[in-house]
């Protein structure tokens, strides 16, 4: 995964980078139930009303597979963003070495403010990450669902300019995601 980055104006979404799978992986494809939502065989995402779907490009390394944005002020601009790439690790490898990417990407500034181990509503294990990045005015803070539905990995991530929201909105925007074992798997 590479650093968390952000495209430019009203709709800007926070793109974690992913690298996703190619055809010969057989993940499948997303069905296009709702502008606000993600489904495939075992994710499901519901972005809250009036939230608005930022195109994104092609799966391939850096590029979010969904994100949504919605500005709430001039200068508050949060961003949804969702990324799976395969990997088949345990939940506890996944959020290492998502960890680990996050802080040796980019400037260095990523700053794990909280990691807890905790439940989906549906009952999947995952972990639930706070973090922080930038100095200053430039400073930004996210959160993140770190889960697996064991043979990828599962990020769905809330982030803003920090100061302007608190970990509850961010917990209530990133409430829908279901996360079930991929069909076929143990």
């Amino acid at each position: 995964m590479k650093r968390v980055m952000f495209l430019l104006g009203t709709a800007s979404v926070a793109a974690l980078g992913t690298r996703m799978a190619r055809a010969d992986d057989a993940t499948p494809a997303p069905s296009a139930t709702s502008d606000l939502s993600y489904d495939d065989a075992a994710v499901h995402y519901s972005a809250p009303a009036g939230w608005v779907r930022v195109p994104t490009p092609p799966p391939e390394d850096g590029q979010a597979l969904a994100g949504f944005a919605k500005q709430f002020g001039p200068n508050d601009v949060r961003q949804i963003s969702l990324t799976i790439k395969p990997d088949d690790s345990t939940l506890d490898g996944i959020d290492r070495n998502h960890e680990v990417d996050m802080r040796s990407s980019g400037d260095g500034s990523v700053f794990i403010n909280k990691r807890t181990l905790t439940t989906l509503a549906n009952g999947m294990p995952a972990w639930w990450l706070a973090a922080s990045f930038g100095e200053a005015f430039k400073a930004t803070r996210l959160y993140e669902w770190v889960v697996t539905d064991t043979r990828r990995s599962i990020v769905l991530a809330y982030g803003g300019r920090d100061g302007y929201f608190e970990e509850k909105e961010a917990q209530a925007a990133l409430s829908t995601l279901s996360v079930v074992v991929y069909p076929g798997r143990p």
